[in-house]
């Protein structure tokens, strides 16, 4: 998310963590970071639109990323009924599918 929102500037952007600095726009560059959550990384950019891509690179990280958190993705699959039908084991035949869909969360 970070790379494609990046590559939508013409901004030359960099990201830095622990003395590594790599192209923002490189998704190899930002996976050599290593950095996880929580990580610190400074953001640079220069150019004419350097502003708004920190704008829109600060709310990526400031929703982390627009991803759901784990507690809104359980309560998610425990309001959905599994599915059973074209293609799908039926748990109540087979124990092993069923320990199978419930480890894929369906």
């Amino acid at each position: 998310m970070l790379v494609k929102t990046a590559q939508k500037f013409a901004a030359d952007i960099m990201i830095e963590c622990a003395g590594h600095r790599v192209n923002a726009k490189s998704m190899l560059g930002v996976l050599t970071l290593g950095a996880g959550h929580g990580t610190k990384v400074t953001v640079t950019a220069n150019g004419a639109d350097a502003a708004g891509v920190i704008s829109a690179i600060q709310e990526l990280f400031a929703c982390d990323f627009h991803q759901a958190s784990p507690l809104t993705v359980m309560a998610s699959a425990e309001t959905v009924p599994p599915l059973v039908g074209v293609g799908r084991p039926d748990p109540g035949r087979n124990p092993a599918a069923a320990m199978a869909a419930a480890s894929c969360g369906v």
